[in-house]
């Protein structure tokens, strides 16, 4: 602002004029031409009385003017606003700043960030002219961020134009589906878990799929759900988990994880025999358990006793079929090809192992995991063959004879032959299911079997001092 002051006569006068805001010295000037004047930065808003004091000179008397009434009016502003990331994910951190200009000095006083007409906390003071503000409450929508400076004493307030923020969801750091048992058994319960893990810990819903068919749903607690179906049936199922989403992360569908069931073995007979007889010719035999044959049960050796009920000429309506519980070639996790001699295996997938030999094979030593052998020609078991623990399972299917000749032997599993199974060594310790479609031979001596023996034509007891035990829980098919 400029203050001028003019003095007139003649000669020209000439000297010193003092300016006062009222009472107070605001500046001083020479007259040059009977004029002169003063800038003024420094008057506060509000009303001001501005008088001019002339000191004289050798021809004029000192003299003061009549006041003048100034009025200054706060100066304007500008708030620029920007917002760091943007687009930013639910739950990161975003950095609003204002900027706040003007043509007096550097602008004091606080912002209020505002999302629409809602207050982003409380109004952040101006350092420098800058107030920031850090945010990581911002739910996953399109927000319209202004910045609104409040104004001083110097300055009137602004608003920053609006800057659409746009915060989006994100996925869930892990997301995975367990099926238990798998291999499963029709008509048995199967559970399947999802788990879904992040930061916060993933809320909502899981559908879960059978392919394209709706099998259940549920509802996640900290971050886990789980169903539990009886209703699948024999073959295999792809299983998929499309979790719903929620307010921090995005819907989203799992990977496939496929689920293979196996139809139940029924029987509840220690040795059963389809269209051929049952035939016991061997001496000191002790079953425990029932028998049967669709034909007649021939018993030619002495000292047979059968602690269990025995049963003759009437077909069984529940008379297992094979082919529904061996796996596809198709599903194998390895090929080898010729015949091969294996000592032992180890089978490091949780799903289990399908090891598909496309010659002869013959074993011995112990498995380690949940093991299908399908052997395109004989499979001879040499030694001991069984699990190395509880998790691991042996399962041998052979599309010709399964044969186990030695003696003194601990042999543990699930055994199925096409044609043949023969077990001619003594002293054999057998624990499982032991099923052939044509004949199953047992001509060794000595021998203990826990679990059951089925052949859907013809079963022979040769040998003597063997035991027969029905026991339901080795003969399931895993």
């Amino acid at each position: 602002m400029t203050v001028s002051v003019t003095l007139t006569g003649s000669p020209t006068p000439t000297g010193t004029v003092n300016i006062y805001d009222g009472a107070t010295l605001i500046g001083t000037c020479t007259l040059v031409a009977g004029s002169c004047n003063i800038s003024v930065s420094n008057l506060s808003v509000g009303e001001h009385s501005i008088t001019a004091q002339y000191v004289g000179d050798a021809t004029y008397f000192a003299a003061t003017s009549g006041a003048t009434s100034l009025t200054i009016n706060q100066a304007a502003s500008s708030t620029v606003l920007a917002v760091s990331p943007n687009p930013a994910n639910v739950g990161g951190s975003v950095s609003l700043t204002a900027t706040i200009t003007g043509t007096v000095g550097t602008p004091t006083g606080t912002v209020q960030f505002m999302d629409g007409v809602n207050p982003i906390g409380a109004p952040v003071a101006l350092v420098a002219g800058v107030a920031t503000l850090p945010v990581g409450t911002l739910p996953a929508v399109a927000h319209s961020i202004t910045a609104v400076y409040n104004g001083n004493a110097t300055y009137l307030g602004s608003t920053s134009a609006r800057v659409t923020l746009n915060v989006n969801k994100i996925n869930a750091a892990t997301f995975a589906v367990a099926v238990s048992p798998n291999p499963a058994t029709a008509g048995s319960p199967v559970t399947i878990t999802v788990t879904l893990t992040g930061s916060p810990t993933p809320t909502g819903t899981v559908n879960i799929y059978d392919g394209v068919t709706l099998i259940g749903a549920c509802t996640l607690v900290a971050g886990t759900c789980n169903i539990s179906v009886s209703t699948l049936t024999a073959g295999t199922h792809t299983i998929t988990a499309q979790y719903q989403g929620d307010a921090t992360y995005n819907a989203a569908t799992s990977g496939p994880t496929v689920l293979v069931v196996q139809s139940a073995v029924v029987t509840n007979h220690v040795l059963l025999a389809g269209s051929g007889d049952l035939e016991i010719s061997g001496s000191d035999v002790a079953i425990v358990g029932n028998i049967h044959s669709n034909k007649q049960v021939k018993v030619g050796g002495s000292k047979v006793s059968v602690n269990g009920t025995q049963t003759q000429g009437v077909p069984l309506v529940n008379l297992p079929t094979m082919a529904a519980h061996v796996p596809s070639t198709a599903a194998a996790t390895q090929t080898l090809a010729g015949d091969r001699q294996l000592n032992g295996y180890t089978c490091t997938l949780s799903a289990g192992c399908v090891v598909w030999v496309k010659g002869k094979l013959e074993i011995t030593g112990t498995v380690t995991g949940k093991v299908w052998f399908l052997v395109d020609k004989e499979a001879i078991i040499k030694g001991s063959l069984k699990p190395a623990n509880a998790a691991s399972q042996v399962n041998i299917y052979s599309k010709l004879n399964i044969e186990a000749g030695d003696s003194k032997v601990e042999i543990q599993g699930v055994f199925l032959a096409e044609r043949e199974l023969k077990l001619s060594g003594s002293e054999q310790k057998l624990t499982g299911l032991f099923w052939a479609k044509l004949l199953v031979d047992i001509s060794g001596s000595s021998s203990a079997l826990n679990g059951a023996v089925i052949s859907q034509v013809l079963l022979k007891v040769a040998g003597s001092n063997n035991s027969f035990t029905y026991n339901a829980a080795v003969i399931r098919i895993n």
